[in-house]
């Protein structure tokens, strides 16, 4: 009788083992199937934050390099045509536009423009490099989607926008390739100085608002490419400079 028990508890002991496998192994399957299910909708929403990025550095290349001649907002200046037109983008590949930034257009003699574009990618001795005009080319073509309202609340590195800290980093982002990192570089034909205690003292806040806004002595309007928050983060950190 001994025996048969002891049989009986290594069998009921094996079923149990086998059991516990399964519910295991049945378990690791799902968590599987859960994963696979879900990996599509995080591959896509990783691919819109990249995209997101890509357009938002961009952005401000595009104010830095492009809105001299083509406008703060694409629509185009005297001195280059309109380049935020929705049926001139369905007319042009990537790579038309990744080679017009990198290799620059010659003037024909019937053009209306001024001037020549010139080459801006680093092989054809601009300061531009591949990554740089890549990001431009997303967001150039973004303009064929539906205007949204900018709505950013946070800037790249997480500050929130509307604070003098990331006020500095859209600064950085936005002005300084003309202005300088602290917005004491000479900036345009004019050699105006961001940072300057006299300007300044000539402003008021809303002065300050406009100017970030609508643009003015060769400077582009950003109306199209800031948040409120990211204005606001703006003029407070071009509070702390000294009047």
């Amino acid at each position: 009788m001994a025996e048969v028990s002891s049989e009986n508890e290594t069998s009921a002991g094996y079923h149990r083992l086998i059991f516990v496998t399964l519910v295991a192994v049945l378990v690791t399957l799902n968590i599987a199937l859960v994963f696979q299910l879900s990996e599509p909708s995080r591959v896509e929403r990783d691919s819109a934050t990249l995209q997101e990025e890509k357009i938002r550095r961009g952005s401000a290349l595009f104010v830095g390099n492009c809105a001299t001649c083509h406008g703060g907002d694409g629509m185009g200046t005297e001195i280059g045509p309109i380049l935020n037109d929705k049926a001139f983008l369905s007319t042009v590949s990537d790579n038309f536009l990744r080679n017009t930034i990198s290799n620059g257009r010659p003037r024909p003699a019937t053009s209306v423009w001024p001037q020549a574009m010139p080459a801006w990618g680093q092989d054809e001795g601009g300061p531009l490099t591949h990554q740089e005009i890549d990001r431009l080319v997303a967001f150039i073509r973004n303009w064929e989607r539906p205007v949204e309202q900018v709505g950013r609340t946070v800037t790249a590195s997480g500050l929130p926008a509307d604070s003098v800290e990331g006020g500095e980093e859209t600064f950085a982002w936005f002005c300084a390739n003309c202005h300088g990192t602290d917005g004491e570089i000479p900036a345009g034909t004019q050699g105006i100085i961001t940072n300057s205690p006299e300007r300044l003292r000539e402003k008021t806040e809303e002065d300050v608002r406009l100017q970030i806004l609508q643009g003015g002595n060769e400077m582009p309007g950003l109306t199209s490419l800031l948040s409120p928050a990211e204005v606001e983060g703006l003029i407070k950190f071009i509070n702390t400079w000294p009047r």
